[in-house]
């Protein structure tokens, strides 16, 4: 992949090599008009116009064609704002209703992409005649699935003033008052549509929440359909096992791992899951993947949430290497590092907790080494 020194070293600072270079194939070969919708409100347009051109510099850079829409009563303000900064952009705006659109509207539209596209500039829509959602519902079939909502305040926050990586309908009652609005609209919009991808970020944050599994913002969607599995499993083993292989990078040495679970919590999809297997020691978590195109939208969670509800008592180990670990430890009420293993542990009583560790350090391997799967 051709990225240029400067752009490089910037997105080295913001995350990994093996992140960015993964969402920059993954929005380049996606097949939408634009990479995505940027939705400032005035207040990013006046205060952080500058790093929002940047960031759409960036983008253009990396052949990833942002776009911009400034809707409301206040649009031409807000685009007087970002103009201050000369960003590269061209206007457009739509005389029409989004709920009006016609075939010729539509046309149109693309014709202006297009042209900005040839131009190396992102499209910018300037619609006074039209409300936020409205337009993003229109756009978001026709433009781009992926919405970055804009503001200073940056992501959604909790009732205790904490970020939140994730908002979906089940837990939307822990966001604070002041951003419940901006949640419910969000809301709104991700039930309307099965593959719209909407954020909320800063405008500082703006290419840490595109190119990173962390990112540096909300992910605000509908939530996903967990299914809970008892023997005899209704599944299909052979994506389940595709999904651990995947997750894991590593080939499943014995497949009989998914034979010991005594329970399933499976994406509908296939996106995500984990496996939990009844031991002397008690419940223990033996698998949790998440598909790499899934990974920092929050199925990670909803799984986690699923799983410590119905066993409020778990240990399981993980690599001392596991970038993950991290997590882990917020997660858990202690843990133990014996090489090659961390060994965690939550809702047990104190004595359990040697048996735990033994048990975690006795199982075999399931996987085969690495450098047995070719291309990990």
């Amino acid at each position: 992949m051709l990225i240029d020194d400067a752009i490089r070293l910037f997105l080295d600072s913001i995350g990994r090599s093996e992140e960015y270079e993964f969402y920059l194939n993954k929005f380049r070969t996606d097949r939408s008009s634009c990479f995505a919708i940027l939705c400032p409100d005035e207040e990013s347009c006046r205060s952080g116009s500058d790093a929002l051109g940047l960031a759409v510099g960036f983008l253009l850079r990396l052949d990833l064609l942002p776009a911009l829409l400034l809707s409301g009563p206040r649009a031409s303000v807000m685009l007087a704002a970002l103009e201050d900064q000369e960003p590269d952009i061209v206007v457009w705006r739509p005389a029409f209703r989004a709920s009006q659109a016609t075939d010729a509207d539509r046309a149109e539209l693309a014709r202006f992409i297009e042209s900005a596209r040839r131009r190396r500039s992102a499209p910018t829509l300037v619609w006074e005649g039209e409300t936020l959602l409205p337009a993003l519902e229109f756009l978001a079939s026709a433009v781009a699935a992926r919405v970055h909502l804009i503001r200073m305040r940056g992501a959604l926050k909790s009732e205790d003033g904490q970020n939140l990586l994730y908002v979906h309908e089940s837990d939307q009652n822990g966001v604070e008052r002041e951003d419940r609005a901006l949640a419910s609209a969000a809301l709104d919009l991700a039930r309307r549509s099965d593959t719209i991808h909407i954020s909320v970020t800063s405008p500082f944050n703006i290419m840490k929440e595109i190119f990173t599994v962390k990112g540096a913002g909300t992910i605000v969607r509908r939530g996903s359909r967990i299914l809970e599995l008892t023997p005899p499993y209704a599944l299909d083993r052979e994506r389940l096992k595709g999904l651990l292989t995947a997750s894991f990078r590593k080939r499943l040495l014995d497949e009989s791992c998914i034979d010991r679970a005594s329970a399933i919590y499976l994406e509908e999809n296939y996106t995500g899951a984990i496996l939990i297997e009844e031991t002397p020691q008690g419940a223990y978590l033996s698998k949790f993947a998440v598909d790499t195109q899934a990974r920092g939208v929050g199925v990670a969670q909803e799984l986690w949430e699923r799983a410590a509800r119905r066993h409020p008592a778990l240990y399981w180990r993980s690599r001392v290497s596991n970038s993950i670990n991290r997590w882990y430890a917020r997660l858990a009420d202690g843990l133990q590092r014996v090489a090659p293993w961390m060994i965690f542990w939550r809702g047990v009583r104190p004595e359990q907790i040697p048996d735990i560790i033994a048990a975690c350090r006795s199982r075999p391997e399931d996987f085969a080494p690495r450098e047995a799967l070719p291309g990990s």
